[in-house]
C-alpha cells in the first residue's frame, strides 16, 4: 500500500483522493491510472493487472531511471507517475528418474525460486524406496526444502528386499537307515567266509 498525499481541512488531516498512474516501463504497454482508496491508500498493480507473463515487478519508482523506489510511506502529490523495475520469471524442468521403477510425471514450468512437493513415494518389485538424489554416486538425498534454480533430474535410490531363509524350505537330512552299520557287516561276513573256503581247502588238502 501506498500513502497519497494529504492536505489539512480545519485542523484535520483528510487524504486527497488523487490518481497514481502506474507505467510499466515496457514498450508495447500503456500505463494504468489508478484512484486511491477511500482510507487515502493506493495498491500498486502487479505484472498481471498489466496482461503480461513471464515478468514479475519488484518494485515501483518515482522516475523512469528507477534511482528512487517508491516506499510503503511515500507520500504522493500531483498525480504522479511510477514506473515499474521489471525482472523475467525463469522457468525450470524437473524430471524424476524412478530407475527401473514405475514411471512418474515431471515438473513443467516451475518458477525459479519455487520450493516443490516431494511426489509420492514409486514402486519397484524387490527393492524398498530410500529416497531421490541429484548424484548417483554420493547418494545423499535432497532436501525438497531447496528452491528450484536449474532444470533438474532426481534419480530414485533403492535398496534391495533380503528375504530371510524359511526353516521349512531347508533341504531334510535322512534319517539313520543304518546302511551304513549292514554293509560294515556284510563286509565282514563276505570276509569271515572267505577265510573259512579258504581254511577247508587246506584242510582236505593235508
Amino acid at each position: 500500500m501506498y500513502t497519497p498525499s494529504v492536505t489539512h481541512y480545519e485542523g484535520a488531516n483528510v487524504p486527497i483522493v488523487e490518481t497514481v498512474t502506474f507505467n510499466l516501463n515496457k514498450e508495447g504497454y500503456t500505463p494504468i491510472p489508478k484512484l486511491a482508496n477511500n482510507d487515502g491508500t493506493i495498491t500498486p498493480l502487479s505484472a498481471a493487472d498489466f496482461g503480461l507473463v513471464d515478468y514479475r515487478i519488484i518494485g515501483w519508482y518515482l522516475d523512469e531511471a528507477l534511482t528512487i523506489p517508491v516506499q510503503s510511506d511515500t507520500v504522493f502529490s500531483d498525480n504522479p507517475t511510477v514506473y515499474a523495475k521489471l525482472v523475467e520469471i525463469k522457468k525450470f524442468t524437473v524430471n524424476f528418474d524412478t530407475q527401473g521403477g514405475d514411471l512418474m510425471a515431471s515438473y513443467i514450468d516451475v518458477e525459479e525460486g519455487t520450493i516443490i512437493k516431494e511426489p509420492t513415494a514409486p514402486l519397484k518389485t524387490g527393492y524398498v524406496f530410500k529416497g531421490w538424489t541429484l548424484d548417483l554416486n554420493t547418494k545423499a538425498l535432497f532436501d525438497f526444502a531447496t528452491p528450484i534454480s536449474e532444470d533438474t533430474t532426481l534419480y530414485a535410490l533403492w535398496e534391495a528386499v533380503v528375504t530371510p531363509e524359511d526353516p521349512t524350505d531347508k533341504p531334510k537330512i535322512p534319517a539313520d537307515t543304518g546302511i551304513e552299520n549292514n554293509t560294515a557287516w556284510l563286509y565282514v561276513l563276505i570276509v569271515s567266509s572267505s577265510l573259512l573256503f579258504v581254511l577247508r581247502k587246506r584242510w582236505h588238502t593235508n
